[in-house]
């Protein structure tokens, strides 16, 4: 089984007998609320979403909600995680 933080979309949506744990909370996942993204190195990251994306390709939907969370946002995040002085 793939844990959380090693899966890809397009693991889960090929292999999805071989996953059967990912593959229910897929086939469970709630379309209503948006995925997650925000643009790292011109490259974009699933923040959260990813058993809902992966739903919405199994169903061939031409689209999906998005959330775009913007640099500044995970910077004040990080600055909040990782306060000065803090090793």
């Amino acid at each position: 089984m793939t844990d959380d933080w090693n899966l890809s979309i397009r693991g889960l949506v090929d292999n999805f007998g071989g996953e059967p744990h990912h593959a229910k909370q897929a086939l469970a996942a709630n379309l209503a609320f948006p995925i997650e993204l925000y643009l790292h190195h011109d490259r974009w990251i699933i923040l959260d979403g990813v058993h809902r994306l992966a739903k919405a390709i199994r169903e061939n939907r031409e689209t999906i909600l998005v959330r775009r969370i913007p640099q500044e946002a995970i910077d004040r995040l990080l600055k909040k995680a990782n306060p000065p002085g803090l090793v």
